[in-house]
């Protein structure tokens, strides 16, 4: 097995069956599993479930955690890469894991790869607007790598969250590497938090927006508030990010 995709749900009946649709579409030399792990859903999302070749494992809502939920998936995994997604990130088109997976080519210090976003369609005009200002909306590959410590530790800390950021809304991950370092039980920012470990220990993160997915939250002016707050308290912990 190459390649498999862990998908975290619960209560995703809005978008999950067009992401499962737009996952087993997937032009892509090679074999690849699906794997979903469902922590309580009271709506139809089992049933989408139920109508594709997916292994489903299923845990109480209680024991939900952003970082140790990936985990378990992660550990059922049979694939050398792991892509992660979001049960409300519908690939753009059949391209998006032949993205994500070719970065690994001749790279074996190659840690994780992760996608553009894309508002949806039905997105409002807010949200489409903010979408537009994440590091994820940009058009040019980046990676990171660090190259010589002392230039790292000389970055602000707005440098280290760019230098450092990744999203597993959309990613592929290298498992030898998650075996050595898992991601850590945290309610929020699992993904980055893990990318500044990975790239401190010498491996290297890509950002490549040719993999697309369509994927945004619609909240109101009071839950993007919300919203930023709890990421910046994530950054300040991380890299020191005061405002």
């Amino acid at each position: 097995m190459d390649i498999s995709v862990v998908i975290p749900v619960k209560n995703g009946q809005k978008y999950l069956d067009a992401v499962l649709k737009a996952v087993f579409a997937q032009e892509i030399g090679a074999s690849f599993e699906v794997i979903v792990v469902d922590s309580g859903s009271r709506d139809n999302t089992l049933d989408i479930v139920s109508r594709y070749p997916v292994r489903l494992y299923q845990i109480p809502e209680a024991e939900f955690n952003h970082g140790l939920t990936r985990n378990l998936g992660i550990s059922k995994a049979e694939g050398r890469f792991i892509i992660l997604l979001t049960q409300d990130a519908v690939p753009y088109d059949d391209q998006w894991m032949r993205g994500l997976a070719d970065n690994f080519k001749n790279d074996d210090h190659l840690a994780g790869v992760y996608s553009r976003q894309l508002p949806h369609q039905d997105s409002g005009a807010l949200t489409k607007f903010l979408v537009q200002r994440f590091f994820t909306s940009e058009t040019e590959r980046r990676e990171s790598r660090i190259a010589r410590a002392e230039d790292y530790s000389r970055l602000t800390p707005r440098q280290k969250h760019r230098f450092c950021n990744f999203d597993n809304v959309s990613s592929c991950i290298r498992k030898s590497i998650w075996q050595k370092i898992p991601f850590a039980k945290t309610d929020f920012g699992e993904d980055l938090e893990w990318s500044k470990k990975v790239l401190e220990a010498g491996y290297g993160i890509v950002y490549d927006p040719e993999s697309k997915v369509c994927h945004a939250h619609d909240f109101s002016f009071p839950g993007w508030y919300r919203r930023n707050l709890i990421n910046h308290k994530k950054l300040h912990s991380l890299f020191g990010v005061k405002n």
